[in-house]
Protein backbone atom coordinates (compact mmCIF):
# COMPACT_ATOMS: atom_id res chain seq x y z
CA UNK A 1 0.00 0.00 0.00
CA UNK A 2 2.87 2.37 0.82
CA UNK A 3 4.45 1.81 -2.59
CA UNK A 4 1.09 2.55 -4.24
CA UNK A 5 0.74 5.85 -2.35
CA UNK A 6 4.33 6.82 -3.14
CA UNK A 7 3.76 6.10 -6.85
CA UNK A 8 0.50 8.06 -6.83
CA UNK A 9 2.20 11.01 -5.11
CA UNK A 10 5.07 10.96 -7.58
CA UNK A 11 2.64 10.83 -10.50
CA UNK A 12 0.64 13.76 -9.16
CA UNK A 13 3.81 15.73 -8.52
CA UNK A 14 4.69 15.26 -12.19
CA UNK A 15 1.27 15.73 -13.77
CA UNK A 16 -0.18 18.53 -11.62
CA UNK A 17 2.39 21.18 -12.65
CA UNK A 18 1.88 20.29 -16.30
CA UNK A 19 -1.83 20.95 -15.92
CA UNK A 20 -1.17 24.31 -14.29
CA UNK A 21 1.39 25.11 -16.98
CA UNK A 22 -1.15 24.31 -19.69
CA UNK A 23 -3.72 26.56 -17.99
CA UNK A 24 -1.14 29.33 -17.89
CA UNK A 25 -0.39 28.98 -21.64
CA UNK A 26 -4.10 28.81 -22.53
CA UNK A 27 -4.80 31.88 -20.38
CA UNK A 28 -1.95 33.74 -22.09
CA UNK A 29 -3.38 32.83 -25.49
CA UNK A 30 -6.84 34.09 -24.54
CA UNK A 31 -5.94 37.23 -22.62
CA UNK A 32 -2.69 38.59 -24.07
CA UNK A 33 -1.81 40.05 -27.46
CA UNK A 34 -0.70 37.49 -30.03
CA UNK A 35 3.03 38.36 -29.75
CA UNK A 36 2.98 37.93 -25.95
CA UNK A 37 1.08 34.63 -26.27
CA UNK A 38 3.68 33.32 -28.75
CA UNK A 39 6.49 34.43 -26.45
CA UNK A 40 4.88 32.61 -23.53
CA UNK A 41 4.38 29.45 -25.59
CA UNK A 42 7.98 29.50 -26.86
CA UNK A 43 9.38 29.95 -23.37
CA UNK A 44 7.31 27.03 -22.07
CA UNK A 45 8.36 24.87 -25.03
CA UNK A 46 12.02 25.71 -24.39
CA UNK A 47 11.82 24.69 -20.74
CA UNK A 48 9.93 21.51 -21.60
CA UNK A 49 12.29 20.41 -24.36
CA UNK A 50 15.64 21.30 -22.76
CA UNK A 51 15.66 18.53 -20.09
CA UNK A 52 14.51 15.97 -22.67
CA UNK A 53 17.37 16.91 -24.99
CA UNK A 54 19.85 16.86 -22.11
CA UNK A 55 18.74 13.32 -21.31
CA UNK A 56 18.93 12.32 -24.95
CA UNK A 57 22.47 13.65 -25.29
CA UNK A 58 23.77 11.75 -22.24
CA UNK A 59 23.65 14.12 -19.28
CA UNK A 60 22.40 11.17 -17.20
CA UNK A 61 25.66 9.26 -17.71
CA UNK A 62 27.65 12.35 -16.71
CA UNK A 63 25.57 12.79 -13.55
CA UNK A 64 25.94 9.12 -12.63
CA UNK A 65 29.73 9.34 -13.02
CA UNK A 66 29.82 12.51 -10.90
CA UNK A 67 27.76 10.80 -8.19
CA UNK A 68 30.56 8.25 -7.86
CA UNK A 69 33.05 10.96 -6.80
CA UNK A 70 30.88 13.69 -5.28
CA UNK A 71 31.35 12.63 -1.63
CA UNK A 72 35.09 12.40 -2.09
CA UNK A 73 35.15 15.76 -3.93
CA UNK A 74 33.10 17.58 -1.30
CA UNK A 75 35.12 16.11 1.59
CA UNK A 76 37.93 18.53 0.70
CA UNK A 77 38.13 22.28 1.01
CA UNK A 78 36.91 23.70 -2.30
CA UNK A 79 38.80 26.73 -3.63
CA UNK A 80 38.79 28.65 -6.92
CA UNK A 81 41.68 28.21 -9.38
CA UNK A 82 42.69 30.07 -12.51
CA UNK A 83 41.12 33.33 -13.57
CA UNK A 84 37.81 34.79 -12.51
CA UNK A 85 35.09 33.56 -14.91
CA UNK A 86 34.57 36.11 -17.66
CA UNK A 87 33.31 34.06 -20.59
CA UNK A 88 36.83 34.06 -22.12
CA UNK A 89 39.03 32.74 -19.31
CA UNK A 90 40.45 29.49 -17.97
CA UNK A 91 38.93 28.92 -14.56
CA UNK A 92 37.91 26.15 -12.18
CA UNK A 93 37.97 24.68 -8.69
CA UNK A 94 40.26 22.62 -6.51
CA UNK A 95 39.14 20.30 -3.75
CA UNK A 96 42.03 20.02 -1.29
CA UNK A 97 42.12 17.00 1.02
CA UNK A 98 45.65 16.65 2.36
CA UNK A 99 48.01 15.37 -0.34
CA UNK A 100 45.21 14.46 -2.72
CA UNK A 101 42.05 15.95 -4.07
CA UNK A 102 40.33 17.02 -7.27
CA UNK A 103 40.82 19.71 -9.88
CA UNK A 104 38.15 20.96 -12.28
CA UNK A 105 39.29 23.14 -15.17
CA UNK A 106 36.97 25.07 -17.49
CA UNK A 107 38.10 26.54 -20.79
CA UNK A 108 35.54 29.20 -21.58
CA UNK A 109 35.44 30.89 -25.03
CA UNK A 110 39.23 31.12 -25.01
CA UNK A 111 41.20 30.62 -28.25
CA UNK A 112 44.19 28.97 -26.52
CA UNK A 113 44.27 25.15 -26.35
CA UNK A 114 46.71 25.28 -23.41
CA UNK A 115 46.96 27.40 -20.30
CA UNK A 116 49.09 27.60 -17.17
CA UNK A 117 46.67 27.73 -14.26
CA UNK A 118 47.51 28.70 -10.70
CA UNK A 119 46.34 26.16 -8.14
CA UNK A 120 46.63 25.67 -4.39
CA UNK A 121 49.24 22.93 -4.85
CA UNK A 122 52.72 23.50 -3.37
CA UNK A 123 55.39 24.86 -5.71
CA UNK A 124 57.84 22.40 -7.31
CA UNK A 125 55.75 19.35 -6.39
CA UNK A 126 55.25 16.29 -8.55
CA UNK A 127 51.54 15.65 -9.13
CA UNK A 128 49.75 12.68 -10.69
CA UNK A 129 46.58 13.72 -12.56
CA UNK A 130 43.98 11.04 -13.27
CA UNK A 131 41.03 12.06 -15.47
CA UNK A 132 37.58 11.55 -13.94
CA UNK A 133 35.24 13.50 -16.25
CA UNK A 134 35.52 15.60 -19.37
CA UNK A 135 38.36 15.89 -21.87
CA UNK A 136 41.38 15.48 -19.60
CA UNK A 137 44.35 13.18 -20.21
CA UNK A 138 46.38 11.35 -17.56
CA UNK A 139 49.63 13.10 -16.72
CA UNK A 140 52.38 13.55 -14.19
CA UNK A 141 53.50 17.18 -13.86
CA UNK A 142 55.75 19.28 -11.70
CA UNK A 143 54.04 22.39 -10.39
CA UNK A 144 55.53 25.77 -11.14
CA UNK A 145 55.48 29.05 -9.29
CA UNK A 146 52.25 29.42 -7.25
CA UNK A 147 51.39 25.79 -7.96
CA UNK A 148 50.79 26.34 -11.68
CA UNK A 149 49.88 23.39 -13.88
CA UNK A 150 49.74 23.24 -17.66
CA UNK A 151 46.27 22.24 -18.81
CA UNK A 152 45.16 21.41 -22.34
CA UNK A 153 41.55 21.22 -23.48
CA UNK A 154 40.77 20.68 -27.17
CA UNK A 155 37.85 23.07 -27.65
CA UNK A 156 36.31 26.22 -26.19
CA UNK A 157 33.63 25.61 -23.53
CA UNK A 158 35.28 22.34 -22.58
CA UNK A 159 36.18 21.02 -19.14
CA UNK A 160 38.20 18.35 -17.35
CA UNK A 161 37.90 16.94 -13.85
CA UNK A 162 40.98 15.22 -12.41
CA UNK A 163 41.73 13.29 -9.27
CA UNK A 164 45.20 14.35 -8.15
CA UNK A 165 47.76 13.12 -5.68
CA UNK A 166 51.13 14.55 -4.69
CA UNK A 167 54.00 12.15 -5.42
CA UNK A 168 56.76 12.16 -2.80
Amino acid sequence: MLAYLQGLSLGLAYVAPIGVQNLFVINAGLSQPRAAAYRTALIVIFFDVTPALAGFFGIGALIERYKEVQHDFHRGVILPVGDEPSGRSWTGFQSVDGERGYLIFFREQNPDRKARIETWLPENSKVRLTPVLGSGKAAVQKTGRRGTLEVELPAPNDYAMYRYELIR
